[in-house]
């Protein structure tokens, strides 16, 4: 009996000491953290700068569709779109429907009017001018 239990001593005894000789590697933990960030910083800033790239992309189409849009003019009215911007000349009281009702046109949200060029009826923003939305004299029902 003292024999095997000299021996288990002897095993638990060494096999304890080489747990508590290997030492905790916190440099090589802390270098795969500046790693992985480094690498997760890199890919976010070159999805900034895609998305940068496409911004700039889309507003060099936007300027030249609106070129392109221009030369199509019908019967020398521009050719808006949603998301334009009205020109200031047909903001004023002039051009202002107030009888959108008997027209058939829908309410227009706080902060917007309807405004009557050629014909056309444009839903846009009081304050900037930014379209909403545009009706063809055509298509309301009288």
């Amino acid at each position: 009996m003292t024999k095997i239990g000299t021996l288990s001593l002897t095993v638990l005894l060494l096999g304890s000491s080489a747990a508590i000789a290997q030492p905790y590697d916190y440099g090589n933990r802390n270098e795969q953290r500046q790693v992985q960030n480094y690498e997760q910083n890199r890919e976010q800033n070159r999805e900034y700068e895609n998305r940068d790239q496409n911004r700039e992309q889309n507003r060099e189409r936007t300027d030249q569709n609106r070129e392109y849009d221009h030369e199509r003019e019908v019967r020398g009215l521009p050719h808006w779109a949603r998301g334009d911007r009205l020109p200031g000349e047909y903001r004023g009281d002039r051009y202002v429907v107030a009888d959108w009702r008997d027209l058939h046109l829908r309410r227009p949200p706080r902060g917007y009017q309807w405004i009557h060029v050629g014909d056309r009826y444009v839903l846009a923003a009081i304050a900037s001018g930014v379209i909403a939305d545009l009706i063809l004299e055509n298509e309301i029902r009288h």
